[in-house]
């Protein structure tokens, strides 16, 4: 259909719509007299006018638009509606522009609003969404890769990530007159900009915005005749590259046009462009208070460059250490053409670091009030990722004459420090006042970053600040004092289904330790439970050697041995066999009875001349193979290899660039059978076969594992790989932390013979399991038992002494060992000699 590829919202409809998963859903519309331009809107949700939809808990995923005007590849939302998500996940999503001749266009990969729409996105993520062009047409009008709004929209976004985006136009693209609102946001390693033009405006604060990267103007921030706030956030590592001499105009923002920029409480850090490394101006007003621009790095302005009329008004703010490229010259924190009028108020500006003409006013800091060295040329030049300022600086220097805080620095920091309190908690206190809290002081320090506590990385992925022994005793990852999430990068986490065949959502790492099957990233667990054909995928693959006949017999054909090795693209027109093969993990023993799948493509660029299935038994859709049909192939007998042939199909391409995906059933879904009724495994990732696109392929997680080397190193590997290399791999559920691997010499013979059995099931129930292993011994030998965090750190010692020969049981109530679920390491050492097992608590 043409809107809503997965629902469709009528006019005035106010639904609440919760746990859902729109994957692979597209809007899509044949050339035809009516539409005169083929038109697609919303590939995963349409909302229609006046519509209110409260959207929570969704999941949005590889949904498109398919048009010769192609609008919204996961969300449309028409004049007047008004839709609030939270909780929502909107990744991979594209507007796919198809048709060459007269008005095309492709816009929004993920949220598209019409005319005066609003839009509210809570605690949500905007990941990895894609607008590019297409061929030799380019992407002439195509903006938005995460949203695009038309004029006078209004957009709330908060306590959400927009990431990983790419675009051919903006990332965001705010059309004349919109609103856009951003507070409590991470926006990081997004390839284009936010665009606010004419009339319109931006709000943001508390955000972090690190590691976007444009070809054209701002790193971060486009202002066109509109006016932003900006307040108490960060940029860093932003970069505007000048690659087609048109670009290259701010660092992390660059304002124009009559543009009014009002920036307070911010840091500038380590962010590049050709103009402006930090900001450019041309023909706009700014108004900076008490911001700290530092280390920042440009051919002209490397802090600031202003030109072409306009007025900024500096008040209680740093420039230090930004610098020209290494070779073109020193310091150059603010450049200035006139007839530009700048003013300083109580400002760090160095005086060798400025050109043009500064009005400065009162008492100035004319020496370095960053209490730190910024990092050098040479390391500016090729990234900013050394750049840092101190936690403490600037507040209030000995050199600092105007008597107030200057800079996004502390106040009275020369008369508090940091007291680091219960739970991690920390406040700005003198030394007494932190004495009568009973925390602890830190001298010298601030709470940003926070000395008592950081980042820290859970066995689900997530992010939280807490301190350093919480976090190892949740089974975490400390990322180190005074680290926080809006920088930090975590694993991610999915779908991992366990020896016992439930499902949890954690790190591919922490689920490969417990034995379990990782199914993907960013993946909820499936409607169904972890059954034989768990994390198997289903994908395509062309074996270049075949050629078409009609009537002739392609099963057997495809000539590929490993998932890795499959081809998933092709170019140029002709008819090609293209096979659909499932694919599984090397260590489960898959019992495949049957598979539902569907296909999608464009007619009007591709044609299916011939299929046919590979198994014994076929109940096909009554218009396959359509685009937008499904086919279900079953076996009388259950496959077990790590690669079946299940389909193939000659398909004859037009010569535009297109692809043949992989979808659900329309009624069925994507599922893999089990040859017991109703052991069912949702198929873990489709992939797609593109001519002169690049397609995608599907392989199933790869297993790792510790594996002990001859010369008794410990390495993490696949079990392939560490047969090759004449190794002992130790499972799936091993690591090399504590070490597994005896160190290379003769052992001794009795401790050679001593072994430890595992009896209880892991993961272990921490209210009701219990961690259970036997020890046998031919002699008496000193036996050690203890209990590790994931960084080694020793939480229990559960034994420590001699045991005599023959068997000897350990058993422990988990309950009893008043841990929090997580991943811990069980350590048993007989005479020096160690065995490891890694342990997931769940509550």
């Amino acid at each position: 259909m043409e809107r809503g590829g997965g629902i469709y919202l009528e006019n005035h409809a106010s639904p609440t719509l919760r746990d859902l998963w729109l994957v692979g859903n597209t809007a899509g519309a044949e050339r035809g007299p009516d539409p005169p331009v083929p038109l697609a809107l919303g590939g995963g949700i349409y909302c229609g006018a006046y519509t209110q939809p409260q959207i929570q808990k969704v999941r949005i995923e590889g949904c498109r638009t398919s048009a010769q005007l192609s609008l919204g590849g996961g969300v449309y939302c028409s004049e007047t509606s008004d839709a609030r998500f939270v909780e929502c996940t909107l990744r991979l999503n594209r507007p796919l522009v198809i048709g060459t001749d007269g008005y095309f266009s492709g816009k929004a990969g993920a949220f598209y609003l019409a005319r005066g729409a609003h839009l509210t996105l809570d605690h949500s993520r905007i990941r990895g969404n894609v607008l590019l062009g297409y061929g030799e047409y380019g992407c002439p009008t195509g903006a938005g890769a995460a949203l695009y709004s038309d004029e006078y929209a209004h957009i709330v976004i908060s306590d959400s990530e927009i990431s990983d985006n790419q675009s051919c136009g903006a990332v965001i693209h705010c059309a004349r007159g919109t609103s856009l609102s951003l507070e409590r946001v991470v926006y990081a390693g997004n390839r284009e900009t936010i665009t606010i033009e004419e009339w319109g405006s931006l709000n943001a604060s508390h955000s972090s915005f690190h590691e976007n990267a444009t070809e054209g103007q701002a790193g971060v921030v486009a202002l066109f005749g509109s006016t932003a706030n900006v307040t108490a956030s960060e940029f860093w590592g932003n970069t505007s590259e000048d690659l087609g001499g048109q670009g290259g105009f701010g660092g992390a923002i660059r304002a124009e046009s009559g543009a009014n920029l009002v920036v307070t409480e911010c840091r500038f850090l380590g962010n590049r462009a050709k103009h402006g490394g930090a900001i450019s101006l041309d023909e706009a007003d700014l108004l900076l208070r008490s911001t700290t621009i530092a280390g920042n790095l440009a051919d002209h302005g490397a802090g600031l460059q202003c030109t072409s009329g306009g007025s900024v008004e500096i008040e209680q703010s740093v420039f230090w250490g930004n610098q020209v490229r290494c070779g073109s010259g020193g310091p150059i924190d603010l450049e200035v053409e006139s007839p530009v009028y700048v003013r300083a108020v109580c400002s760090a500006i160095p005086p060798d670091g400025i050109i043009g003409e500064v009005d400065f006013e009162g008492p100035q800091v004319t020496s370095d009030p960053l209490f730190c060295d910024l990092a050098p040329c040479d390391s500016l030049s090729s990234g900013p990722t050394s750049v840092a300022v101190h936690a403490t600086s600037p507040c209030l220097p000995d050199n600092n004459a105007c008597g107030v805080r200057i800079g996004a620095g502390l106040e009275g920091c020369t008369e508090r420090g940091a007291c680091c309190l219960a739970g991690g908690a920390c406040e700005m206190v003198a030394p007494d006042r932190c004495e009568l809290l009973n925390g602890i002081y830190r001298a010298g320090g601030g709470c940003y970053p926070s000395p008592c506590a950081g980042a820290c990385c859970g066995v689900d992925g997530t992010c939280t600040v807490r301190p350093e022994l919480d976090c190892a005793t949740e089974g975490g990852t400390y990322l180190g004092d005074g680290t926080h999430c809006a920088i930090a990068t975590c694993p991610s986490a999915g779908a991992c289904c366990l020896p016992n065949d439930s499902c949890v959502e954690v790190t591919q790492e922490s689920c490969l330790s417990a034995g379990g099957t990782y199914l993907a990233d960013r993946v909820e667990c499936p409607p169904y439970p972890c059954g034989p054909n768990r994390g198997g995928v289903l994908t395509f693959h062309s074996n270049p050697s075949l050629s078409y006949s009609t009537g002739a017999e392609y099963c057997g054909g495809s000539a590929v041995a490993r998932c890795e090795e499959i081809s998933t693209n092709a170019t140029g027109e002709g008819t090609r066999i293209l096979h659909v093969l499932a694919a599984f993990p090397s260590h489960i023993n898959p019992a495949l009875r049957g598979v539902s799948f569907g296909i999608d493509y464009q007619p009007t660029d591709l044609a299916v001349v011939d299929a046919q299935s590979c198994a014994d038994l076929e109940q096909p859709g009554s218009d396959w193979p359509a685009s937008g049909s499904g086919t279900s192939v079953l076996w009388v007998t259950p496959r077990s290899e790590p690669l079946v042939e299940v389909y193939w199909f000659a398909v004859e391409n037009y010569g535009s660039p297109t692809e043949l995906r992989l979808t659900p059933h329309p009624t069925e879904g994507a599922l893999f059978e089990g040859p017991a009724s109703g052991a069912r495994d949702a198929i873990a990732c489709l992939g797609a076969f593109g001519f002169d696109l690049p397609g995608a392929a599907c392989c199933p997680t790869l297993v790792l594992g510790a594996c002990c080397l001859l010369s008794g190193e410990c390495a993490v590997m696949t079990p392939e790989a560490c047969a090759e290399a004449h190794g002992g791999f130790q499972g799936v559920s091993r690591n090399c932390l504590p070490m597994p691997c005896v160190p290379a010499g003769v052992p001794d013979p009795e401790v050679a013979a001593a072994t430890v059995h595992f009896i209880g099931s892991n993961p272990i129930d921490r209210a009701t399991g219990r961690l259970e292993f036997e020890v046998h011994l031919g002699r008496t030998l000193p036996v050690g038992v203890s209990l590790f965090d994931s960084a080694g750190r020793l939480l229990r010692s559960l034994h420590d002494g001699d045991v005599a020969a023959g068997i000897r049981r350990f058993e422990y109530p988990a309950n009893a060992l008043k841990l929090p679920a997580g991943m811990l390491f069980l350590e048993v050492r007989v005479a020096g000699e160690r065995v490891t097992r890694k342990l997931l608590l769940l509550d």
